[in-house]
């Protein structure tokens, strides 16, 4: 085994400065004790996270702003002929939402089955937190519900006669 010191792997682990207590984990053949080295993959972890979050907020403001922008026409003609703010924005925002209703789904039912298969990877703390749950799910809604507000509101305040002349 590496870094093993007088049966004690913590040779590693004090080179990296990670202490003696707290977690244990296996790397490779040699296991590494120390709260830094759990942290820190805490911290990846959430960092993945946000960035992905992040992606995912731009790239459904995007596709909102695509399909609002193919449909002016269309969103002209529907003012035009008395549709209001709220109708064209609910429409557009309604489709915009789409994809985040089913990707909510999806990720409830995989976070689901992934916290049972979690206390092979991480020993500590509990099986389930539905405080994550509780939390994270309307933070996500928000987050979505913030990207796809801003383009139907741009739309809604198309002028009808300048929408039907550009096409």
């Amino acid at each position: 085994h590496v870094g093993e010191e007088k049966g004690q792997p913590l040779a590693v682990g004090r080179r990296l400065g990670l202490g003696r207590e707290a977690h244990q984990v296996k790397v490779g053949l040699v296991f590494l004790r120390g709260p830094g080295l759990l942290g820190m993959a805490t911290q990846m972890i959430g960092s993945i996270g946000l960035m992905g979050t992040a992606l995912t907020m731009v790239g459904l403001y995007g596709l909102v702003s695509y399909s609002v922008s193919r449909r002016t026409r269309e969103i002209g003609i529907r003012i035009a002929i008395g549709a209001t703010y709220g109708n064209v924005v609910r429409m557009i925002l309604g489709q915009g939402l789409q994809p985040s209703w089913v990707g909510l789904a999806a990720g409830l039912v995989l976070s689901t089955i992934t916290m049972r298969a979690m206390p092979a990877f991480l020993p500590t703390g509990d099986r389930y937190d539905p405080r994550t749950f509780v939390v994270i799910v309307p933070l996500l809604f928000l987050v979505s519900l913030r990207a796809a507000f801003t383009p139907p509101r741009r739309a809604a305040r198309v002028d009808p006669t300048v929408a039907l002349r550009d096409e």
